[in-house]
């Protein structure tokens, strides 16, 4: 039940929310040279369902070093991701779960464009039960870099921005509809790098399908997403992003008007620039 929830919470979660509109070079990561980056997610939840109410709590870190090992021709960037560190506490009625350390020098990988538009995912190897919390954290991290458009950086600058995005595999796919409104402020020093900081704001609205076993249920919900982008622009790097997610779901079953689960999330990720 834990496992479920829990995987069942991050889906809905971790979904890109920021769409490139130009192929320019965002990011100019040196190939060969590591880049450190800590992952936060921080997460309330209450779950309701026949006159049951139930806490889900999680609280997690990990800790993760990125080389760029290729750079493609079309400009493209294969990354390479080590797990330094990882630790996720999971609290609920019926007790407590600890996990994230077997993922300890584990490596995923992944392509991006030079504006941020993460174009493919290497295949997870089977890890058995650990297979799962890899796709989490190779979905955390690679959806929390922003895709922006470059032309726009600039202070005082704002745009609004609806976007599409899908997650999920196999039979589990939620689609989220997102109209988000960004601001870039003025130059803001952060770890010691001059940083644009750009605020963005908006809600959104969650319909899909989710499969446990042989059972599929329908999902549908709303709420509202925002956060800050702190980028140093002249060296292409993303310094921190930080995203309050909050929203009320819905899951019901197609085939029964009697199963009914409510969801409250309160959710706050957090990705961080570790410099040596």
């Amino acid at each position: 039940m834990k496992r479920h929830a829990i995987t069942l919470l991050i889906a809905v979660v971790v979904i890109p929310f920021c769409a490139a509109s130009a192929q320019q070079a965002l990011y100019k990561f040196k190939p060969n040279t590591p880049y450190k980056y800590s992952l936060e997610l921080k997460q309330e939840q209450v779950q309701e369902a026949m006159g049951q109410t139930m806490n889900v709590s999680v609280d997690g870190t990990v800790k993760v070093s990125m080389v760029v090992d290729k750079v493609l021709e079309n400009g493209d960037m294969h990354a390479s991701v080590t797990i330094e560190n990882a630790l996720i506490l999971a609290e609920t009625a019926q007790g407590s779960e600890t996990t994230g350390g077997e993922l300890k020098g584990k490596v995923f990988g992944f392509t991006m464009q030079p504006n941020g538009k993460v174009v493919d995912r290497d295949s997870i190897p089977d890890m058995g039960e650990q297979t799962g919390e890899m796709a989490q954290v190779m979905g955390g991290f690679t959806g929390l870099f922003p895709k922006l458009d470059i032309e726009k950086l600039k202070t005082g600058s704002t745009w609004e921005k609806l976007s599409d995005d899908t997650a999920g595999t196999g039979d589990t796919q939620i689609i989220t509809n997102r109209k988000m409104s960004y601001n870039v402020k003025a130059t803001k020093p952060v770890k010691k790098r001059d940083c644009l900081e750009i605020v963005m704001d908006g809600t959104k609205e969650t319909n899909g399908k989710v499969s446990r076993g042989d059972q599929d249920y329908r999902l549908s919900g709303e709420g509202t997403v925002n956060g800050t982008i702190y980028f140093d622009l002249a060296e292409g790097l993303l310094v921190e992003i930080s995203i309050t997610d909050k929203g009320d779901t819905v899951v019901q079953d197609p085939n029964s008007s009697s199963f009914k689960l409510n969801i409250s999330q309160n959710t706050t990720t957090k990705l961080e620039y570790l410099p040596e």
